[in-house]
């Protein structure tokens, strides 16, 4: 699948286990299992597109693991906007196979993190 910035391939819808680590308040995760150790190189985040903007990302990071256990630093961190276009966190191409994008707050401080899509850029 071309990547839409045209930056490589993207982690096909269905090859990916994503799961999420619901709970009352920030931070929330989602950690997606890539199945095998691939370079990684970007992550996208679909918000939710209906009226309710209710756990839309606002400040995040994504962390990569070879393991799912043992997370580094973040290789990206940073804020989006309060709107449902999608956005894309750029990362040095790294191997892994785990993938966390964690939720750091919400756009309206609601205790809520949700996606209509999360996609991998996969080379």
């Amino acid at each position: 699948m071309n990547h839409p910035w045209g930056l490589g391939r993207q982690q096909p819808p269905g090859d990916a286990s994503v799961f999420g680590r619901p709970g009352r308040e920030y931070p929330h995760e989602f950690v997606i299992d890539l199945g095998k150790d691939q370079t990684v190189g970007g992550l996208i985040y679909v918000p939710r597109s209906e009226s309710n903007s209710s756990g839309r990302v606002k400040d995040y990071e994504v962390c990569v693991s070879e393991n799912g256990k043992e997370w580094g630093k973040p290789l990206t961190k940073g804020t989006w906007s309060n709107d449902a276009t999608t956005k894309y966190a750029p990362l040095s191409p790294t191997r892994a196979r785990y993938v966390k994008l964690r939720g750091l707050s919400e756009v309206k401080g609601q205790p809520y993190m949700s996606a209509a899509e999360i996609v991998v850029d996969v080379e």
